[in-house]
């Protein structure tokens, strides 16, 4: 989009070492870690929830514990920072009821759920493709078309029109980059055929990610 942001992700997206980049602008993504608390301490303008779900039992002794630490990092954004949330994750609903009330960042919500802020609808993942329409706070409406497969591909989606509008930017713009996104690797890279099965390399190893690589398809 003519941003040239800076990034560092968990992943590769074109090659090997390609999982950060520094760039000419003043944006940075990051993608921080949650799994030893390395997220709290980060300084960060809008911040992108994708979902909880109870992880880690090494560093965090129950569920409950887990979402305490998404809450002192998202407080420490103070009232003017910005959270995106995934209104379908129980742990997100469960960290946007605790914000209610007080001194605390601006929450945004997107998903399937009509209390969603960005609400997707006609959710279709088929062939290695997927598609869905967007609905925006102000009435728009956007169509995704993603050559990435998956429902959960989608709602990154979501949430990244979410935070690009509170950036300010060209909502329109991002619809058409999204469509061009090839993902990145280790998530569902197809791997080729033997003996007529389809294989994929998946880095994924919760069991709500194994389930949602197993409904992309």
């Amino acid at each position: 989009m003519g941003q040239s942001p800076s990034y560092m992700v968990g992943a590769d997206l074109e090659g090997p070492s390609s999982g950060g980049r520094t760039g000419e602008s003043d944006l940075f993504v990051a993608e921080i870690d949650e799994s030893d608390r390395t997220l709290l301490g980060m300084g960060v303008d809008v911040a992108v929830v994708t979902n909880i779900g109870y992880d880690h039992p090494e560093n965090y002794a129950n569920a409950a514990e887990y979402v305490d630490v998404f809450e002192k990092f998202v407080r420490s954004l103070g009232p003017g920072g910005i959270v995106v949330l995934n209104a379908d994750s129980p742990g997100c609903r469960e960290l946007e009821s605790r914000l209610r009330g007080g001194a605390g960042p601006q929450v945004v919500t997107f998903g399937e759920s009509p209390s969603a802020n960005w609400r997707l609808t006609q959710l279709a993942s088929a062939g290695g493709r997927s598609s869905a329409l967007l609905h925006g706070p102000q009435g728009q409406e956007f169509h995704l078309g993603l050559r990435i497969p998956g429902i959960h591909q989608l709602l990154n989606a979501a949430a990244a029109m979410a935070a690009l509008d509170v950036l300010g930017q060209d909502l329109d713009m991002a619809v058409e980059q999204l469509g061009y996104f090839d993902g990145v690797q280790r998530r569902m890279t197809s791997a080729g055929m033997m003996a007529a099965v389809r294989i994929f390399d998946s880095y994924a190893h919760h069991p709500d990610e194994v389930a949602a690589d197993l409904r992309a398809y």
